[in-house]
């Protein structure tokens, strides 16, 4: 599933800030474990995918 940059944006902002491990920022968001790292993936710039 593809998310909109923002959400991307903020999802790792959040996540950075407050400290979540992937499992809690998962949870929060509603996203799978393995959807983390590719919304990570996708937020680097210096990455084309």
């Amino acid at each position: 599933m593809a998310y909109p940059a923002q959400f991307r944006k903020k999802l790792l902002s959040i996540m950075a800030k407050e400290g979540l491990t992937i499992e809690e920022g998962a949870k929060r968001f509603a996203v799978g474990k393995r959807e983390y790292f590719t919304l990570k993936k996708q937020s680097r710039p210096d990455i084309q995918t």
